[in-house]
Formats: structure tokens, C-alpha cells, sequence
């Protein structure tokens, strides 16, 4: 096995064409990779459940369920919104490669796929899933109140403290929730806006939120704090 392959390393491969699916599995086989192979959309939608890849590659279109809405779904799903999706693509018009990105991959590659290059870009974007994802567990070490949404204003992940703050100011029962209307569109104007750690009170609440950067593809870090507390 080579020796930057690490053995917790597994690829999922998608792709509806059997011979296409054999020769890849055989490929990332081949370079040290562990394998999950499926056939479709649905199928990878069962398998992610059962087994967590550490990096998807995901054919765009497919009958049925195809790679990007397949990709929409997956990223929906906070558990799983950390792992890179790079699509194969017959597709090479500019509006087809951002409809990818949109939903939520973070590379693609054209048919017919070159081997070299895919296993390349496999290897940096596993390397890089591998940092941002450490750095997310050491966020959560350090008691800070960090939100991370998509573009729609939607949450992406929290810290436990922020979970918990957003909690009880919005009278929610779980952490993982759809973020409420008021707040969703103060991201999304706060993303737009592009003004970076000024702070801005959330309505109906005691919380204020600064947008701090973006860190993915589809993915807005912010700070939240609690303004009756005078910060936290």
C-alpha cells in the first residue's frame, strides 16, 4: 500500500454503468484504497447509511435519482456534509460544472475519466476533508459558539455550545434542526453583505452573529454570542 494512503481511507464509487464502476473500483483498489460501489443514486443513499466513505465519486448523470441531486441529499444530511464528492461528467458546459459545485461537490473530472489525474485529485481533497474535519473537532474542544451554514442559510454543523445556545433561544427541542426563518435570512444577507466579525442582533432573541468567512465550496462560518450575557 502507498505510504500516504492511509488504511481508514475508503472510496465510495457511484456510477450506473457496471463495466465503468469494475474498472474504478479496480483502480482505487489498486492505489490502496478501501471500496463501496453503487449503482445509483438510491443505492448510495442506502450504503452511506451503513458504511461512512472518507470520499465520494459520483457520476453526474444517471437515470433516476442523478449525481447532483443524489449530491444534494447526501450534503443535507449533517453526519455526512464533511465528505468531498468529486463528479464524472460528460458534461463540459460552464452552467453544468457550477450546478455541480452548487450542490455541493468540490471537484470534477470529464469522461472518459483519466485514472492518474482522478487518483490525484482523490488523494488532496481526502487530505484536505481530513484537516478541515480535525480542525472542526478541535472547534468543538474549545467551548466557541460557531455556526456553519450553506448559501440558503441552512446549518451546515454547530458546536455544541452554539447548538445549545440556539437551542433555548429559539425554544427548539434538538440541536440539528433547520435554523429558524429570522435567522436563515440574516445569514444569507450576512453571506451577500461580505462584512466579516460585525456583529448583528438577531431578532426575536438575545443572540447577536458575526459572519466570519467562508470555509467550503458551500460552507459560511459564524460566531454567535449571547448579547444579554454581554458575550460568551
Amino acid at each position: 500500500m502507498p505510504s500516504n494512503v492511509s488504511s481508514r481511507d475508503i472510496v465510495m464509487m457511484v456510477d450506473d454503468n457496471g463495466d465503468e464502476l469494475a474498472m474504478l473500483s479496480e483502480a482505487m483498489e489498486h492505489a490502496g484504497f478501501g471500496t463501496l460501489a453503487a449503482s445509483s443514486g438510491m443505492a448510495a443513499l442506502e450504503l452511506i447509511e451503513r458504511a461512512m466513505p472518507n470520499l465520494i465519486v459520483m457520476d453526474a448523470v444517471m437515470p433516476g435519482l442523478d449525481g447532483f441531486e443524489t449530491c444534494r441529499r447526501i450534503k443535507a444530511e449533517t453526519r455526512f456534509a464533511h465528505l468531498p464528492i468529486i463528479f464524472m461528467t460528460g458534461l463540459k458546459e460552464p452552467e453544468d460544472v457550477l450546478n455541480g459545485l452548487e450542490s455541493g461537490g468540490v471537484d470534477y473530472v470529464t469522461k472518459p475519466v483519466n485514472i492518474a489525474e482522478l487518483l490525484a485529485r482523490v488523494r488532496i481533497h481526502i487530505a484536505n476533508s481530513r484537516v478541515a474535519f480535525g480542525a472542526r473537532v478541535a472547534l468543538d474542544a474549545t467551548g466557541r459558539y460557531l455556526l456553519a451554514t450553506d448559501g440558503a442559510g441552512q446549518a451546515r454543523w454547530t458546536t455544541p455550545q452554539a447548538g445549545s445556545l440556539l437551542a433555548a433561544a429559539f425554544d427548539l427541542s434538538a440541536v440539528d434542526v433547520k435554523l429558524p426563518d429570522v435567522l436563515a435570512s440574516l445569514v444569507r444577507h450576512l453571506i451577500q453583505a461580505k462584512e466579516a466579525d460585525k456583529p448583528q442582533p438577531v431578532a426575536g432573541s438575545d443572540i447577536t452573529i458575526a459572519f466570519l468567512g467562508r470555509t467550503g465550496p458551500d460552507e459560511y462560518l459564524f460566531r454567535l454570542a449571547n448579547a444579554s450575557a454581554g458575550g460568551v
